[in-house]
C-alpha cells in the first residue's frame, strides 16, 4: 500500500462513523446523528427547499454546503469525495480485494456495463424527485450506509428496499468491481453529471432562459435535464472532457508495463492513453503512487501536484463548514396569527427530526 494518505483519510472517516455508532452505549445523553455531514442529503434537501420551501428533516446548511462543495470539487478537480471519504466506496474496495484473493471477482462485459450504468441515474431522479416533492429524504428508505449504521432499525428505512441494496453493495463488491459505486449510487451519478460541467451548465442556462421568457418550468425539469445529460454521456462516451481540470497524464518515458492498470481501483486502462479521461476516474492517485518509474504519471504533468486531491478535499471541507456560520436555512418558514402585536421567537434545541 503506497498511497497511505488516502488510506489514512478513509480510515479516519470510518473511525468517526464508528465513534458516532458506539458512543450512545457509553453516553446516554448523546444522540447519534449519522446524517450530520451527509452531502447527498444536503443536495436533495436543497432541491426540496427550492421546490416547496422547506428543508428535509434533520438537514441544515452544513449538509447543503458540503454537497455544493462536493459538486464544485467534482467539476474542478475530480470526484475526490468518492476516493477519499465515502465509506461505501472504501469498504467496497477492500471487499473487491478479498474477491480477488478468493478468485471470484469478474469484470462486467462492456455491453452489460453500459446498460447497468443507467440504473444509478434512474435512482438519482427518483430519489431527488420524491425528496423535493415531499421534503422527506427518500434515500433513507434504501441507502445501504444509513441502513447498516442503524442496524436496519429505523422508521425511515424500508426493509424491502434497504436489504436488497445492502446485498447488492456487499455481494456485488465481492464478485464485481465496485458494483454499487458504478451502477447504483445516486451520488456517483450526480458527481458524474457535474464532473462534465459543460453540458450541465448548458442545461442550466437553457432552463433559466426558458423561464426568463415565461416558460414556467418547475425544478423537476431542471433535474430531468441534468440527469439525461449525465446519462447520455456515460452510456455513450464514458468520458470526462474539458473538466475536471486536474487529470492524470502519462509522459513519454512510460515503459507500458501495465502496473498502473493493475493498481487502479476502478479498473481503468491507464497505460492505453496519454491522459485519463474515463468517467470512473476519481483522482485517487493510486496509479501515481504505485508507478515503478518516478514522474511518469502525474497530475497535469506536474509532479508537485501529487497530493493535490487530499489538499483540495481538506480545503473544501473547511470552506463548507466556514460558510455554515454565515448562512442559515430554516427547516420551515411559517407565520400564524394576526400581524398586530409583538413578534415572539420560539427556540427549541435537541430535536432530531420534525414530522
Amino acid at each position: 500500500m503506497k498511497n497511505r494518505i488516502r488510506f489514512y483519510i478513509q480510515s479516519i472517516f470510518l473511525i468517526l462513523i464508528l465513534y458516532v455508532a458506539i458512543r450512545p452505549a457509553f453516553d446516554k445523553t448523546y444522540l447519534a446523528d449519522f446524517e450530520q455531514y451527509c452531502p447527498f442529503g444536503g443536495i436533495s434537501s436543497l432541491f426540496s427547499k427550492l421546490n416547496i420551501g422547506s428543508m428535509s428533516c434533520n438537514m441544515s446548511e452544513t449538509q447543503v454546503f458540503l454537497g455544493i462543495a462536493l459538486l464544485i470539487g467534482a467539476g474542478v478537480i475530480g470526484k475526490i469525495f468518492c476516493s477519499f471519504v465515502c465509506p461505501i466506496g472504501f469498504i467496497s474496495e477492500w471487499l473487491g480485494k478479498l474477491g480477488d484473493k478468493l478468485k471470484i471477482r469478474r469484470e462486467v462485459p462492456q455491453g452489460l456495463d453500459r446498460c447497468l450504468r443507467v440504473f444509478k441515474y434512474i435512482l438519482l431522479f427518483v430519489t431527488i424527485y420524491f425528496t423535493m416533492t415531499s421534503s422527506e429524504l427518500f434515500c433513507k428508505k434504501y441507502d445501504p450506509y444509513y441502513a447498516s449504521v442503524h442496524l436496519f432499525n429505523d422508521t425511515d428505512i424500508v426493509l424491502l428496499y434497504a436489504i436488497p441494496a445492502f446485498i447488492f453493495t456487499i455481494v456485488g463488491a465481492l464478485f464485481f468491481r465496485l458494483f454499487w459505486c458504478k451502477y447504483l449510487c445516486p451520488l456517483g451519478a450526480m458527481t458524474n453529471i457535474f464532473m462534465n460541467i459543460i453540458p450541465a451548465t448548458f442545461v442550466i442556462i437553457i432552463y433559466l432562459t426558458l423561464n426568463y421568457f415565461g416558460a414556467g418550468l418547475g425544478y423537476i425539469w431542471l433535474l430531468g435535464g441534468l440527469v439525461v445529460s449525465g446519462l447520455l454521456n456515460e452510456i455513450i462516451y464514458k468520458k470526462s472532457f474539458i473538466t475536471p481540470f486536474a487529470k492524470i497524464r502519462k509522459s513519454n518515458d512510460c515503459s507500458n508495463c501495465g502496473f498502473c492498470d493493475l493498481k487502479c481501483p476502478q479498473g481503468i486502462q491507464i497505460s492505453s492513453d496519454t491522459q485519463v479521461n474515463h468517467i470512473d476516474c476519481n483522482l485517487c492517485t493510486d496509479c501515481i503512487h504505485n508507478c515503478p518509474k518516478k514522474n511518469v504519471l502525474t497530475i497535469n504533468n506536474n509532479p508537485k501536484l501529487k497530493y493535490l486531491s487530499p489538499i483540495i478535499l481538506v480545503l473544501l471541507i473547511a470552506l463548507s463548514l466556514g460558510f455554515t456560520n454565515y448562512y442559515e436555512f430554516n427547516t420551515i418558514s411559517l407565520k400564524w396569527g394576526t400581524s398586530k402585536g409583538k413578534e415572539a421567537l420560539y427556540v427549541y434545541s435537541g430535536l432530531k427530526s420534525i414530522k
